[in-house]
């Protein structure tokens, strides 16, 4: 069982995106779930789950729907023109130049 369905988590995760599109990046709860959802995109940025401590309860619950979303798909899928949607919010929040880490082998 899942605290969070998939139902819910692609409705948070669509608010996520407008919330961070509607914000200025220089808020630090803007940054965590901007952070979030480009972790969960590419892997090319970490969340430092500490930092969620520091959100709002409206802010909370959307962060948590984007990292619960990647149990069942990747974010930029809920949305329209998703990824460069999310190649936005790389830009606007600095998140860009970033590259996955890889695993040793």
């Amino acid at each position: 069982m899942y605290l969070i369905s998939e139902e819910v988590a692609v409705e948070l995760t669509q608010q996520a995106y407008k919330w961070c599109l509607n914000n200025d990046a220089a808020t630090g709860s803007a940054m965590i779930i901007a952070r979030a959802i480009v972790s969960s995109y590419n892997g090319s940025t970490s969340v430092v789950i500490s930092d969620a401590g520091c959100l709002d309860t409206k802010r909370y619950d959307l962060f948590l729907g984007v990292i619960a979303l990647r149990r069942w798909k990747e974010p930029h899928l809920v949305i329209s023109n998703g990824s460069k949607v999310t190649e936005k919010i790389m830009v606007k929040f600095g998140l860009t130049g970033l590259r996955r880490a890889r695993k040793s082998r």
